[in-house]
């Protein structure tokens, strides 16, 4: 039995075993490949990666400062979308069983945010895809499919490894270098919300 991420933030993959409970700093689980490949195709396919019909979405602080969430012991991004949502989540705060910072929306959308409303190019036709595809995207996709197939099959795991941290590594360094040199679209969108980010930090 395992779960994924807890414990803090960024926290740990934890699997516990007949024997006893493995912890691996989930960053390190998540650089290893491991993390980044075995995952359904629909999850991959999902271009809503903020969940918006909910009133209320969750989602890891990755765009905010990390030396000052791990010196808080953890946080959560919280989007909320109602007034229900809201509601519900000023109950949880006045009761004491949270504590809240408002934070400007900018940080809930992340890179990831970005790759999943991009057209795939592989025979998917979704109308909930906001943007075209960029280099980035499109290697996305790929190595997506690559690294499924390696996870698929034990016998290749010893390859999985070596393809993520050479090729895949490799082909995502040059995709992003050919999409801001010929300033695609994704990539100016990409760049417009990384510099609303570290202006918003900067004025904080």
């Amino acid at each position: 039995m395992g779960k994924v991420q807890g414990f803090g933030w960024p926290g740990y993959t934890v699997i516990k075993t007949k024997k006893g409970v493995i912890r691996i700093p989930f960053l390190t689980f998540w650089d290893s490949g491991l993390g980044q490949h075995f995952y359904g195709l629909g999850c991959y396919l999902c271009s809503d990666h903020t969940n918006t019909p909910t009133d209320i979405s969750l989602a890891d602080p990755w765009t905010l400062p990390h030396e000052l969430i791990r010196r808080l012991g953890g946080a959560t991004l919280v989007v909320i979308r109602s007034e229900k949502g809201l509601e519900v989540f000023e109950g949880a705060v006045k009761a004491g069983y949270i504590r809240a910072v408002e934070v400007n929306p900018i940080y809930a959308i992340q890179y990831t945010t970005l790759l999943k409303l991009s057209k795939r190019v592989l025979g998917r036709n979704i109308s909930d895809y906001m943007l075209s595809p960029g280099f980035t995207t499109i290697t996305h996709e790929l190595l997506y499919y690559v690294g499924r197939f390696l996870a698929s099959r034990e016998s290749l795991w010893s390859l999985l490894r070596l393809y993520h941290k050479t090729i895949r590594s490799f082909a995502f360094i040059l995709a992003y270098a050919l999409d801001y040199k010929l300033q695609t679209t994704w990539a100016k969108v990409n760049m417009y919300i990384t510099l609303m980010q570290k202006k918003k930090l900067s004025s904080t």
